[in-house]
């Protein structure tokens, strides 16, 4: 049996990957960096393929610098951006677009963002013109 453990930490700025041992020593890191993308003042958006490819690039990072295969490892923790937002095909499994992050809804009250402000974030672009909005609050029960 295998005492490793790799924790995976996916933040708003880069994807870091961790093996700790048995007795929760760090062993080895890996770190990558992805780019950041500025649409309009106050928006944040991600690639969610740059994302994915960042967490496989800094696990496999990791496990080389300690020396391990997949195998190795027991356990599996995964911290990740809980404040974004992707939008998937159910078809195809891939991203309709960028994806946005904390910085990208407005703090000072993110329950009451209108859609013509959701219109201007690409990742959501085509999803809301595929929505009747005029029928959504309805439907919800909003007021």
């Amino acid at each position: 049996m295998t005492d490793f453990i790799l924790a995976i930490d996916q933040g708003t700025t880069s994807s870091r990957a961790i093996v700790f041992d048995g007795d929760m020593k760090i062993v080895a890191t890996g770190q990558k960096e992805f780019t950041q993308h500025y649409p309009a003042s106050g928006w944040v958006e991600h690639d969610p393929e740059e994302i994915w490819s960042s967490v496989v690039t800094t696990v496999k990072q990791a496990l080389r610098k300690a020396k391990l295969k997949a195998s190795d490892i027991a356990a599996i923790g995964i911290t990740n951006q809980r404040e974004t937002v992707v939008v998937w095909d159910k078809d195809t499994g891939k991203p309709m677009g960028q994806e946005t992050a904390s910085g990208g809804i407005p703090e000072e009250n993110p329950t009451e963002v209108k859609p013509e402000e959701l219109k201007s974030m690409s990742a959501f672009t085509d999803f809301i013109d595929s929505l009747d909005l005029e029928d959504f609050g309805k439907q919800s029960g909003a007021r």
